[in-house]
């Protein structure tokens, strides 16, 4: 279901803000390390150098924000083929400006002298800004595609590639700092996690958007082209000013100053940045998602929204720079020494500017997002000359505060103003002076708290840690409670707040309704599995659905929730009376089953052809899974199955059965051989999988010698059963059932299983089996040590599949199936099987099965998967390191590559299972024995 814009801004503003502290305190890690361990000449270099590059970031030209506003629409639409040639524009320009950096950066070198008053005495001082260059040239290659993922309102996806290698590359510089103190390969780690993570999302975006590599030689229509190199004109301009404004108070700091001062400066830029940058990721992470309202919305709309991003923009950078203000030099002098301070009237302006263009931000975002670009173009070059005038002329006065002051003034002038004038005049179409009392207003709200909170403050004593954690208190309750008290009443706090719970209400509405769809197509499969279904329950699942017939998207949800656990064929019976004959929900229904019914026949042909050619070579084979139970359910037809699932009696006969296939046209698939079963492929594309153990080893040697030895019995004890009118050699059912127990086990450790299975588990007992069987079973499962699980299994079929309780009456009395009852212990069991859909996500998260949470489980687990992938070579200790990394390699490797999914995401359900097997004391016998 797509979700609205409210989502996708929260989502993109929460995982912004959770990547940006989190690459902000390794940030900040990396910059302490990096002043006690260089000398202040290289905090200089690099402030200096990379503002020189910011300048260059000029070539630029505000491409990517006049790209980003013209694919919005075609978006909207689906017009995949004006995104193509978007992007192929978009990739064109960035060459091109990486081409200009190039040059414009090399082109600088001769005035080097002009721009460092006192030239550090640093070694290798070129090399140092050619590094500096590559990596500047670098973060344009590739980069245009993030640019796709982002319009889609996914921004969320580029800030945990962005985060995931920023981290990294702190933690490589810190451990090249300590070791080294080189800033050469300190530099180094730059280009490189630049270039990997440019790389990781560009393929990211193709496996996303496969169209874009398709190749399309379409040109855009020449209005069209117009407004773009239009907006790109118009965005030049405004980068222009913009990187005098904000990139050349270094450069002048260092010219009249000192680079001494420059290094100073950096580390309130860090700090003052680093808080700029996690408030930034708020009106990041809407900017997607009101470039779609622009696109679809009406002006009064447009409006309402812009309204509450400016309230909740004033309110979050007022409370933040009040904290500033009290906090910066305390933090500074604790962090990196009173040589690195700065005086209070230093800080106040830049607190002041801090708390200045953060109210702009909301203005900004709808500019850019709604494609104003053109309108205000000029004043970004007013800005700029004002700035340097400015600024030039107070720091012969007042030194660094002159420069920072001028920055103040040029924007009192010019953006604080000009901004809101366009956006109300030619998008909103409505009076600015409202806007204008409304900012008087937040602004001098925020200063009577500001001088507030600074008196406070005062009151702090003690010793500096003390002073700082006293001030920080004040400061993270006064301001935000203040606020609270003067808008709670307003218009904006009011769409704030419902919002707020607008969100929480759907995330709490969406889990009950989830929860009623799955219970009704447990309910639905109830009826189905019976081949005498309880009247009761069929009248009351009719009533369900009736009261669900008018809600078109409900039907399509649970449908859906059936298809996903490959169940949907099941419910034909039941669902033919329900559902309209000439409605869609039907015909997929229909669809579903027919291919169900043919692909059954398949399977149950090349069982009989299989078994029957390994007859003849004189191997025995027992039918397992899919075919040798479907013959239980009322119609076997519609019971899914995938391939052909055979047991032999060793890995010998296994063997020695494939080439008999092969010889008969069978193909060996290499990709799917497990340590327990062969994967061939018919002639006619069937799958064939030839078992040699009952299943994958588990973490355990006496269950699994007990499982070897199980396995001959197997074959001593196996049956006749016609299944669909062919007769099959199956395990007896006390065997059958423990296999079908063992199955589900090993997904469950795996990956999870889902409802299909447990489909399986209800026909099977419904299906009747004698005393003496049942004590057989009962006696394995206690030998093996999983009657806790066998218990737990049974009461969720019993509660929400119908299974008669007389039918598994007997295992009640055998163990611990009361404790299995446990309602909060169903629930999560519950949760667990819906989560896992047919086999634990169609087996994308196998590998894992832990005992427990502890990192001991991990590595354990860990070793264990190193057995399974080299079982021969595992027997030689000497060869464990060797075996550990090819283990963790191929961990790797298959999970990303082969099913696609995180090595993090698979560990993490695997945890969440653990959790679940703890409670079953799986593997532990002795307990149940009598």
């Amino acid at each position: 279901m797509e979700k609205s814009r409210t989502e996708y801004s929260t989502m993109n503003t929460v995982v912004a803000m959770i990547s940006r502290i989190a690459a902000i305190l390794m940030g900040f890690v990396t910059r302490v390390v990096f002043t006690h361990t260089l000398s202040e000449s290289y905090v200089g270099i690099n402030g200096l150098f990379t503002d020189i590059l910011n300048v260059l970031s000029l070539t630029e030209l505000g491409v990517e924000t006049a790209i980003s506003y013209a694919l919005y629409r075609p978006i909207a639409q689906g017009d995949i083929r004006k995104q193509q040639i978007l992007m192929r524009m978009f990739r064109t320009f960035y060459r091109i400006t990486a081409g200009c950096v190039v040059v414009l950066g090399l082109s600088i070198i001769p005035f080097f002298d002009v721009l460092m008053k006192n030239r550090p005495d640093v070694d290798h001082l070129m090399l140092i800004y050619f590094l500096y260059l590559a990596n500047s040239v670098v973060s344009y290659l590739l980069v245009y595609k993030r640019t796709l993922i982002e319009v889609h309102q996914l921004n969320y996806i580029v800030l945990l590639y962005q985060t995931a290698f920023l981290i990294l590359q702190d933690i490589c510089q810190i451990v090249i700092l300590f070791t080294t103190h080189n800033f050469i390969f300190f530099l180094s780690i730059y280009i490189v996690c630049t270039l990997l993570s440019n790389i990781c999302i560009s393929r990211k975006a193709d496996r996303m958007y496969p169209y874009l590599k398709e190749k399309t030689k379409e040109q855009l229509p020449e209005d069209e082209r117009k407004d773009i190199f239009r907006n790109i004109k118009a965005m030049l301009m405004h980068k222009l000013g913009n990187v005098v404004v904000n990139n050349t108070d270094n450069l002048l700091i260092s010219s009249f100053v000192g680079v001494i001062s420059v290094g100073i400066y950096s580390n309130y830029f860090l700090l003052i940045g680093s808080v700029r940058q996690v408030l930034d990721q708020i009106f990041q992470g809407i900017t997607a998602s009101v470039g779609n309202l622009g696109a679809t919305e009406d002006e009064g709309r447009v409006k309402s929204i812009f309204e509450t991003a400016f309230f909740i923009g004033n309110w979050l950078y007022g409370a933040a720079a009040i904290c500033l203000y009290e906090l910066l030099n305390p933090f500074v002098e604790l962090a990196f020494g009173k040589q690195y301070l700065f005086d209070m009237p230093v800080v106040l302006i830049l607190c002041i500017n801090f708390y200045i263009n953060g109210t702009r931000k909301a203005v900004l975002t709808f500019r850019d997002s709604l494609g104003l670009f053109w309108f205000d173009r000029y004043k970004a070059l007013v800005e700029a000359v004002l700035n340097l005038a400015i600024s030039l002329i107070l720091v012969w006065k007042f030194g660094t505060f002159g420069v920072f002051a001028g920055t103040f003034l040029s924007t009192m002038l010019t953006s604080v103003w000009v901004e809101p004038y366009v956006l109300y005049r030619h998008r909103l179409h409505a009076k600015v002076a409202p806007f204008f009392v409304r900012y008087v207003i937040y602004t001098a709200v925020t200063g009577v708290i500001w001088y507030g909170t600074d008196r406070l403050c005062l009151f702090a004593d003690g010793g500096r840690v003390i002073v700082f954690l006293k001030r920080f208190f004040i400061c993270a309750v006064v301001p935000s409670l203040v606020m609270l008290l003067c808008f709670c009443h307003t218009k904006e706090f009011g769409i704030v707040k419902r919002k707020a719970l607008a969100i929480w209400k759907k995330r709490w509405t969406d889990g009950r309704k989830n929860k009623e769809k799955e219970l009704i197509l447990c309910s639905l499969l109830d009826a189905a599995l019976h081949a005498e279904p309880h009247v009761e329950n069929q009248a009351a699942l009719k009533q369900k659905w009736e009261r669900l017939k008018q809600q078109e998207t409900e039907w399509e949800s649970i449908l859906s929730i059936a298809d996903r656990h490959r169940v949907l064929p099941l419910l034909y019976d039941v669902l033919e009376n329900i559902l309209p004959e000439d409605g869609a929900d039907w015909k997929r229904v229909q669809e579903r089953s027919t291919q169900t019914v043919w692909q059954s026949y398949r399977l149950l042909f090349m069982s009989r052809y299989v078994t029957g050619l390994l007859k003849d070579a004189g191997i025995d084979t027992i039918l397992l899974k899919g075919s040798g139970v479907a013959g239980l359910y009322p119609v076997p037809e519609l019971r899914k199955s995938g391939d052909v699932d055979l047991l032999v009696e060793n890995g010998k006969m296994a063997q020695e059965a494939g080439r008999c296939l092969q010889v008969h046209g069978f193909v060996a698939e290499s990709g799917h051989q497990e340590n327990h079963h062969l994967t061939y492929m018919s002639p006619e594309g069937i799958r064939l999988e030839l078992h040699s153990a009952l299943v994958e080893p588990f973490d355990s040697t006496e269950v699994n010698t007990f499982l070897e030895k199980c396995q001959k019995d197997f074959f001593e004890n196996r049956v006749t059963e016609n299944v669909m009118g062919v007769d099959f050699f199956l395990a007896s059912p006390s065997y059958q059932a423990f296999y079908l127990l063992l199955h589900m086990l090993q997904h469950f450790l795996r990956s999870g299983f889902g409802l299909k299975l447990l489909c399986d588990w209800v026909v099977f007992w419904e299906h009747g089996c004698t005393a003496e069987e049942e004590a057989k079973f009962l006696t394995l499962v206690r030998e093996c040590g999983i009657l806790n699980f066998t218990c737990v299994v049974t009461v969720f079929c019993v509660r929400y599949l119908g299974l008669s309780e007389n039918k598994v009456q007997f295992l009640e009395k055998a163990g611990e199936a009361g404790a299995m009852k446990e309602e909060a212990y169903l629930e999560e069991f519950f949760t667990e099987i819906m989560e896992a859909e047919e086999f634990g996500e169609a087996d994308s998260k196998r590998m894992v099965a832990m005992r427990g949470t502890g990192w001991i489980d991990y590595i354990r687990e860990f070793h264990h998967q190193m057995h399974l992938s080299h079982p021969k070579a595992g027997q030689y200790k000497i060869l464990y390191p060797i075996l550990w990394v090819r283990t963790f390699f191929g961990f790797v490797y298959r999970n990303r590559k082969l099913r696609g999914i995180s090595s993090i995401a698979i560990l993490k359900n695997a945890k969440k299972r653990s959790r679940l097997v703890t409670k079953m004391k799986l593997f532990q016998k002795n307990k149940y024995e009598e």
